[in-house]
């Protein structure tokens, strides 16, 4: 707010007015970058019409990125402001000084200068930017932009082919273990196909087969080869269930192993595997701000919409929805037997997933032995399921809750919850629903889950 204020004061601004045909964009280029480097995007307008000064909002994954630096590109008389960072989302400011003209035409703003941390896909977005001209109060831009940074390890980025990252940082903890294939044949390998295809998904990698069970709650290690230059946004790998017919999502990171790209399947149990293209859409997704989370987990086969074409993000999640996506992205084997509340059945759809998240110390339930999977899931709790999925992951967060003090709505925070939340914030995993209210007893939407949910994987290491 106090930027704002600033480039108002500056400019002496009288009305405000609309801009026009003016539209801003990130750029960032496509050779990506080994962990360990520098990844710089650049902040672009279009059809500028005298801009005088700006502030933009930058949001990017902090799980796989470090923010450095920003500065402006703007030549002549100016000054900028020191990047103010609060979680994942920097807010940085310029303007103009004096009676210099403002920018026309097309320009570059700025650049953002990040660190790359761990391999994989990070996302940088544009949530909004204040345009300033002389005359003018200010107009928002707030349509989100999105560039994705590819990152490698150290040692791989040259010989990546486009669209697959380089091979995993160290698997999570506990470690996979590489487990034996055999390639599947006959009429298994039809019925693969064959589930495929009612998917619309089409088939990367001849099926495989192991009959290794993961230990003392670690990963089963399952390589199989892919095509060279594969979208890894609608590439994942599943699991085939021959009673059922059914693909589900497995944890999969694509990368390079002898000079050729191979899909890395992390699960706990033994099975059927191969790996899937498969695009997902949403009509209710068009220009929303999580669009691109949805959809690329939809494409995944780890969310579902409400209809066929519609995913209804702004609709409730319940407590059961949300532990089932935890176990299903971890890749956790159902455990029925594990789910002993009074208020889960057997026969239940989620007893196997509520189950599975009690044996891997997701969830605890509420008072009076009861788990309550059909009450929606507020923001609290999710953020304190999503801490104790980072745990069980390997992936621990230090908690901060001093920090917490930041949102003005802290006091309104369970105290059993403020580790949970400061240690999501911290990630980068979950941010409040401004810079200053986290709103912890507002019911979290389906959209709101389907972000965490891809934030944590991708810190996670299980996916790109």
């Amino acid at each position: 707010m106090a930027m704002i204020l600033l480039l108002a004061l500056i400019v002496e601004p009288q009305v405000s007015r609309a801009e026009g045909n003016a539209a801003y964009a990130l750029s960032i280029p496509a050779s990506g970058a080994s962990v360990g480097q520098e990844v710089t995007v650049t902040l672009k307008g279009e059809n500028l019409a005298d801009l005088y000064g700006y502030e933009a909002v930058i949001e990017y994954d902090a799980s796989k990125l470090s923010f450095k630096a920003a500065k402006s590109s703007i030549q002549g008389s100016g000054f900028s402001i020191t990047p103010s960072v609060n979680g994942n989302q920097i807010t940085f400011a310029f303007t103009k000084v004096g009676k210099e003209a403002g920018l026309s035409g097309n320009a570059e703003l700025g650049t953002f200068t990040f660190q790359a941390r761990a391999v994989g896909s990070a996302d940088i977005k544009l949530i909004k930017l204040l345009a300033v001209s002389p005359d003018s109060l200010g107009t928002r831009w707030t349509e989100v932009r999105t560039v994705t940074a590819q990152i490698f390890t150290s040692d791989s980025s040259e010989s990546t082919s486009p669209g697959v990252g380089a091979p995993a940082s160290p698997p999570v903890s506990p470690p996979a273990s590489g487990a034996p294939v055999e390639k599947v044949s006959g009429g298994t390998a039809e019925l693969v196909a064959s589930s495929a295809q009612r998917l619309g998904a089409k088939l990367l990698a001849a099926p495989v087969k192991t009959d290794a069970v993961a230990e003392n709650g670690g990963y089963l290690q399952v390589s199989i080869e892919v095509p060279a230059g594969i979208d890894m946004k609608k590439a994942t790998g599943v699991l085939f269930n021959p009673a059922t017919g059914e693909l589900t999502f497995v944890p999969t990171v694509f990368g390079q192993a002898g000079g050729v790209a191979v899909a890395t399947i992390k699960h706990s149990g033994n099975g059927i595997y191969t790996v899937i293209e498969h695009s997902k859409t949403f009509a209710d997704m068009s220009g929303h701000w999580a669009k691109a989370e949805v959809e690329l987990l939809a494409s995944k086969l780890l969310v579902n919409g409400r209809a066929d074409e519609q995913f209804v993000p702004q609709g409730d999640i319940t407590r059961a929805e949300f532990a089932a996506l935890l176990v299903r992205g971890l890749g956790l084997s159902p455990a029925p037997a594990a789910a002993a509340f009074k208020d889960v059945a057997s026969s239940d759809w989620h007893a196997g997933y509520v189950g599975a998240a009690v044996k891997a110390g997701l969830v605890e339930g509420m008072d009076a032995g009861i788990f309550a999977p059909n009450s929606n899931i507020t923001r609290e709790q999710m953020a304190v399921m999503i801490s104790r999925a980072m745990q069980a992951a390997g992936k621990p967060q230090a908690a901060k809750v001093k920090n917490l003090e930041a949102f003005t709505d802290e006091g309104l925070m369970s105290s059993w919850a403020k580790e949970g939340i400061s240690q999501s914030v911290e990630a980068g995993l979950l941010n409040g629903k401004d810079s200053q209210l986290f709103i912890p007893s507002s019911n979290a939407t389906r959209a709101e889950a389907a972000v965490v949910l891809k934030r944590l994987l991708q810190y996670a290491e299980l996916m790109n």
